[in-house]
């Protein structure tokens, strides 16, 4: 079984919850589970709270994936245009 792989194109702030994170995901394989962590490069980013289809004319793999990110240490930088995987 492959790890499912994402590429995080855009990062906001979730104004409801401070210790969330909203991103604007490409999903390239696999699938997006509520209540997995997500890692970049050995590094654990947060926990997945929710997920929604963004609809797209150009695109039908792009998501956005709300993520906890209380307790974790990371800069917009360490994970802009990477490969995210969901553990």
């Amino acid at each position: 079984m492959t790890d499912s792989k994402l590429i995080i194109k855009g990062i906001y702030r979730d104004f409801q919850n401070k210790n969330n994170l909203i991103f604007v995901c490409e999903l390239l394989n696999g699938n997006i589970k509520v209540g997995k962590h997500i890692l970049c490069k050995k590094q654990m980013i947060g926990k997945i709270i929710s997920f929604d289809t963004i609809k797209l004319p150009f695109s039908n793999n792009t998501y956005e994936v709300t993520i906890n990110t209380k307790n974790y240490n990371w800069k917009r930088n360490d994970v802009i245009d990477k490969e995210i995987t969901i553990l």
